[in-house]
C-alpha cells in the first residue's frame, strides 16, 4: 500500500483496503478485514480523509453475489493506487514495466487491462486488482489507431496494420487483396476473390455452375449456403449474414435464430440499445476480441452459448 498523498479517488477506481486502516462509514469501527472495492462515489472530509462507497468485489475482482454496496473512510495509506489508463504497471509474468491502455469490463464485474509493453507488444487480459502501480501518467493519453490510449511516440505493433481490413483477402494465388466476392460451387467449396481475379477463381474451382455473392465488409469466413460470417465490434462473438436477409438495413444477426440482431452484451454494459455491425479493420477486431466477456475466445461460440453468460 502506498500512501495517498499525491493519488486521489474517483468513481471508476478499484482499490483494495488495508485492513486495521479503514473504518466503516456506518459505525465508524476499523475494520480488521481488507477488502477490494470498486469505487462508486467519493466525498473528501475536513480532516482530509475520503468517505467512499462502492461495490465490494472478490478476490478476482469480479461483483460479488447480490452486487453488496460498501461505504468507508480512508485515512491516508489505507488503500492501494488505483490503476488508470496512462499509468506504468508491474504484472505478473512481464519484466519490464509496462503501460495500461485499456480498461474491459467483463459480464461479472471483473475489470482487465490492456497493457503496452517497452518493445511495442499488447498483451490483454490481466486482472486489475492484481497489477502493481508504479507511476502515474500527468494526464491520460489519447486514442491511437490500434483504438487503445498511449502515448503517440510509444512504439505499438497494433498501431501498424490498424486500418488493415478484417475482411477476407482473395484466394487467388499470390494475391493478397481484400476480397469483394465470394464464388460458391456445387459441391460446397467456396473461395474469395477480388474483383480482377473472379473469373481466375471461377476457374479455379472448375464449375461452370459456380455462383458469385457480394462479400460484405467484415467477413471472416462463408459457409457452403452463402452465410457470411463476421466478427460483431460490440460483443467480439461470430454474427452472420443469410442470404435471405440480403437487401435488409440490418443484415447482421447473432445466430440462426436470432430475428432482432440485438447484442446483449453491449446492450447490458451500455443500457442503450445495440444491433449487432462487423469489425471491418484489425484494429475492431481485435478490440472486440480484448473487451469480450469472455476474453479472446469469444469468436468460438456464439453469444447465447457463452459461459460468461452464466456469470449474471
Amino acid at each position: 500500500m502506498t500512501s495517498t498523498d499525491v493519488y486521489g479517488l474517483r468513481p471508476g477506481d478499484r482499490i483494495t483496503v488495508s485492513p486495521g486502516a479503514a473504518k466503516s462509514g456506518h459505525t465508524y469501527r476499523t475494520l480488521a478485514v481488507g477488502f477490494a472495492l470498486d469505487v462508486t462515489s467519493v466525498r473528501p472530509d475536513h480532516q482530509g480523509d475520503f468517505e467512499v462507497s462502492g461495490i465490494e468485489l472478490t478476490a478476482r475482482g469480479a461483483w460479488r453475489s447480490g452486487v453488496p454496496s460498501r461505504s468507508v473512510i480512508l485515512p491516508r495509506g489505507a488503500y492501494s493506487i488505483p490503476v488508470r489508463v496512462g499509468d506504468s504497471v508491474a504484472a505478473s509474468g512481464i519484466s519490464a514495466a509496462a503501460t495500461v491502455t485499456a480498461v474491459h469490463v467483463r459480464a461479472d464485474g471483473t475489470a482487465v487491462a490492456d497493457l503496452l509493453l517497452p518493445e511495442g507488444e499488447t498483451r490483454c487480459g490481466y486482472n486489475l486488482v492484481d497489477l502493481q502501480h508504479r507511476a502515474r501518467a500527468p494526464h491520460e493519453p489519447a486514442r491511437q489507431p490500434c483504438l487503445r490510449a498511449h502515448a503517440p511516440e510509444a512504439r505499438c505493433q497494433r498501431c501498424l496494420d490498424a486500418n488493415e481490413p478484417a475482411t477476407m483477402p482473395c484466394d487467388a494465388e499470390e494475391c493478397s487483396v481484400t476480397a469483394v466476392n465470394i464464388v460458391l460451387a456445387r459441391r460446397g467449396h467456396t473461395l474469395a476473390a477480388c474483383g480482377p481475379h473472379t473469373e481466375q477463381v471461377h476457374r479455379i474451382l472448375q464449375d461452370s455452375a459456380a455462383t458469385t455473392i457480394a462479400l460484405r465488409a467484415g467477413t471472416r469466413e462463408c459457409y457452403a449456403d452463402g452465410t457470411q460470417v463476421a466478427t460483431c465490434r460490440h460483443c467480439g462473438h461470430p454474427i452472420y449474414a443469410y442470404p435471405p436477409l440480403a437487401g435488409s438495413r440490418r443484415p447482421w444477426r447473432g445466430n440462426q435464430w436470432d430475428e432482432t440482431g440485438r447484442c446483449d452484451a453491449a446492450e447490458d454494459r451500455t443500457r442503450i440499445r445495440t444491433l449487432h455491425e462487423p469489425a471491418e479493420t484489425c484494429a475492431e477486431l481485435d478490440w472486440a476480441l480484448a473487451g469480450a466477456v469472455c476474453g479472446p475466445t469469444a469468436d468460438r461460440h456464439n453469444e447465447l452459448d457463452c459461459p460468461a453468460r452464466n456469470l449474471r
